[in-house]
């Protein structure tokens, strides 16, 4: 079984992702990250702290930074912290005695090759959405259900207002993640992966011969469809002995 998490990387969902490893007792869990991210996270004493920190990010490139900036300071606002969901996939897959999997490519480089691509017009709106977005508290605050509504549509617009960036950092990475995931299940049987919920159609949509499970960020953050999730988990012994 693969049971793949659909995360926000900017919002504390600590407790169903601790639930959904503990219950599932792995032999492997995959994150969403490389090895740099990854050594964010390993220096940290108990794995303390968050995962980037801005101090961090003076040698990476202005767009890998103005995007964790703008996450910051949505995590800031939801009392959490950037990586949270990575952070605690990792601390408990690790309290479990699972084997930790990075399956994310270079993010520092991808976006270097981003911005090499991406058209005089693109970078124009990139550039004009992350002024927009510094200072809009209407966009800062959103709330997880507000941020779900018209998922499809928004993913369309998206695609549309900035088709590199969509190639490039979502399907590639999906792709990519993908063929990680199957390197994995190569050698183990039952897995949970904890990636963006972006990437979760893209990456299942590439599994479609192995044994999966998605648990979608909107489904973890509505009450009654987690307790639903919850139910299943706890009733599932497949989940349990990775059959």
């Amino acid at each position: 079984m693969i049971t793949i998490v659909g995360t926000n990387h900017t919002f504390d969902i600590s407790e169903p992702i601790e639930f959904i490893i503990k219950c599932n007792w792995p032999d492997a869990v995959l994150v969403e990250l490389d090895d740099k991210r990854y050594s964010f996270i390993n220096d940290k004493n108990e794995l303390e702290g968050q995962l980037f920190e801005e101090k961090k990010l003076e040698k990476v490139s202005w767009m890998y930074r103005s995007i964790i900036k703008h996450q910051n300071r949505i995590a800031k606002y939801h009392q959490s912290y950037v990586g949270s969901d990575m952070f605690t996939a990792i601390k408990i897959g690790r309290f479990i005695g699972a084997e930790i999997g990075l399956i994310d490519t270079n993010i520092k480089n991808l976006m270097k090759d981003t911005w090499i691509e991406m058209s005089i017009p693109e970078k124009i709106r990139y550039f004009l959405s992350t002024v927009i977005d510094s200072v809009s508290i209407r966009r800062k605050n959103k709330q997880p259900s507000q941020l779900l509504k018209n998922e499809e549509k928004t993913m369309v617009k998206l695609r549309r207002k900035y088709p590199t960036i969509m190639k490039k950092l979502i399907d590639e990475r999906d792709a990519y993640m993908a063929k990680q995931i199957k390197n994995y299940a190569k050698k183990f049987h039952n897995m949970v992966v904890v990636v963006g919920d972006a990437h979760i159609t893209g990456i299942v949509s590439l599994l479609r011969n192995y044994n999966v499970r998605e648990i979608r960020f909107r489904d973890i953050i509505n009450k009654n469809r987690f307790n639903n999730i919850r139910s299943e988990i706890w009733n599932d012994k497949g989940g349990n002995n990775g059959s």
